[in-house]
């Protein structure tokens, strides 16, 4: 049951998540966008960083690098596509390992089914895994096409090699799931160097980012987001201050967006050794953001560097087949631990009855069931502060000049009474993380991108085109709010009540149909509830109470 403290509580809720956003979030975006203005200008894309202190990144990565070899030493460049029944992957013989990646089952619009997702369309860049040295022994390799370049069955192998280095590169496409087997092996002819980079490169800046956010989510801009030995982070690429630099060991490391994610993950015996870089770095005068892998050679001539490599969806099933550790990458912020069982049983509810809305609908009204004992401890809690509410009035009035006195009356009163204000106050918070977890879920969920419910209702991830969602939810919310006892006394608190049920409607309009669903599905079995409880305890919450005088 949702009464007029959990309406409240969500209204104040949404009001901080609104000044956060206002007041915080886009004067930080606009003078972080003209910061990087005056940054650009000032600067030349030439110009070279100070060294970090992992290591110096003197030498610059280029996203589509330029060779300064001449044409007789550099090898031909080569591409090879391998095909899959859910994407294709384009290999290419260059510094980069990747020249796209494109997945067959999702399109960027429902409209368009043949304008797939693409890793550029992801990241803001098709080239990607690139190898790097910085050590002036081995930066020739940077710029330099990998030799006896061949496709296999699904495997694309490759060699790199220079006076000092010898470095063969395998990478296996899997047939059936978003992911490849990437080997690097590396020998080293004398002193090797003391670190070697593979680079991932985003956009700070693609052509579909949106600027502000929408009622505290960030919008669905390029992250670079990790998992190392002692945290879960994640960096807008666009936020970007720093170089920022972890030694901690990387479990994972990616560039994610709202539904896709394309992630590394090393061979478990490097977990604990290998560090992460990100900088901002320059390409042809336009800033990118490179996110390297730092793999640390120790001293080693000789060794081998296995990683899986996943570009896909942020569904669990998929993420996991590839490498349980990518499940990691789904992250619904602190209220994760809730919301991934809610997603699971929604996944669950999918497979009986085909539909996601209906699986919302289904999963909406035994979560109501479930939480059927706290709302019936604090509509009992209400009950009784309705039937003291005239006798609460009495005492305000007598002691409204004395506000000491005046607690110091009521709680007086409602100890004698056996009313505890907590009661009804906490059955309500308790609530209140699944309902955050909810949001959470229909609002970021891969399940829900693009999937269609019934008539007008093509993609629950998107707003309801005809926001009849959202007027209804507001009639529902306007009723519910007719049936509640009405404990409030104060005039600005009862005009603000009024309102509660159009602002929340507005809200509404921005958010995906599928939380849409959730909330109309709620109001419905809230006022189910309440009318049946109002009944139980008598209460008419609308029928003026007789005032009982107190002593």
């Amino acid at each position: 049951m949702m009464d007029k403290k959990a309406l409240l509580a969500i209204v104040l809720s949404f009001g901080i998540w609104m000044g956060w956003q206002k007041l915080y979030l886009e004067p930080f975006q606009q003078k972080a966008l003209e910061e990087q203005k005056t940054y650009e200008a000032a600067r030349q894309a030439s110009l070279q960083k100070a060294a970090p202190s992992i290591e110096s990144s003197a030498t610059k990565t280029s996203i589509a690098p330029v060779s300064n070899l001449s044409s007789s030493s550099q090898e031909p460049s080569k591409n090879a596509s391998v095909s899959k029944a859910d994407f294709k992957v384009n290999v290419t013989n260059g510094n980069s390992l990747l020249d796209d990646w494109v997945l067959s089952n999702y399109s960027k619009s429902i409209d368009n089914r043949s304008d797939q997702i693409s890793l550029e369309y992801v990241t803001g860049y098709a080239k990607q895994l690139s190898l790097r040295f910085v050590d002036a022994s081995f930066t020739d390799l940077n710029d330099k096409n990998w030799s006896n370049f061949q496709e296999k069955n699904g495997s694309i192998s490759a060699e790199l090699n220079n006076s000092e280095a010898s470095i063969s590169r395998n990478f296996a496409v899997h047939s059936t799931d978003y992911y490849g087997d990437l080997t690097y092996h590396f020998h080293f002819n004398g002193t090797p160097p003391k670190y070697i980079f593979l680079d991932l490169a985003g956009s700070p800046k693609r052509p579909h980012d949106k600027e502000g956010s929408i009622f505290g989510q960030i919008p669905d801009k390029v992250r670079f987001s990790f998992r190392d030995g002692t945290q879960r982070k994640t960096i807008i690429a666009s936020a970007l201050k720093e170089t920022f630099e972890s030694s901690a060991g990387v479990k994972w490391f990616g560039i994610d967006s709202r539904y896709f994610v394309f992630a590394v993950s090393p061979d478990r015996a490097f977990r604990d050794t290998t560090g992460i870089q990100i900088a901002k770095e320059f390409s042809n005068g336009v800033e990118y953001v490179r996110g390297s892998v730092v793999i640390p050679t120790d001293g080693k001539q000789d060794f081998s560097f296995p990683l899986k490599v996943y570009f896909g969806p942020k569904r669990i099933e998929n993420l996991e087949a590839a490498d349980p550790i990518f499940s990691d990458t789904i992250d619904f912020g602190w209220t994760t631990p809730i919301a991934i069982p809610i997603l699971k049983a929604l996944k669950w509810l999918y497979e009986y009855v085909k539909n996601y809305g209906l699986s919302i609908i289904i999963l909406t009204f035994l979560i109501k069931v479930l939480l059927f004992p706290l709302t019936y401890k604090s509509m009992t809690s209400m009950a009784k502060m309705a039937k003291l509410q005239p006798q609460l009035n009495v005492l305000r009035e007598k002691y409204k000049n004395d506000k000491e006195k005046l607690n110091t009356e009521m709680l007086s009163f409602m100890k004698t009474n056996g009313y505890n204000p907590v009661g009804g106050c906490l059955p309500t918070l308790l609530q209140m993380p699944i309902f955050f977890s909810l949001y959470r879920v229909f609002f970021n969920s891969m399940e829900l991108y693009q999937a269609p419910f019934v008539g007008w209702i093509h993609d629950l991830s998107a707003p309801d085109p005809l926001f009849v969602a959202p007027v209804l939810l507001a009639g529902l919310m306007f009723l519910q709010q007719r049936l509640s006892p009405n404990t409030a006394t104060d005039p600005a608190q009862q005009k603000m009540m009024q309102f509660m049920p159009l602002m929340f409607g507005l809200f509404m309009f921005f958010l995906p149909a599928g939380l849409n669903i959730y909330m109309v599905v709620n109001s419905v079995t809230s006022i189910t509830q309440q009318y049946i409880l109002n009944r139980r305890f008598g209460l008419y919450p609308r029928t003026k109470a007789t005032v009982t005088p107190v002593a």
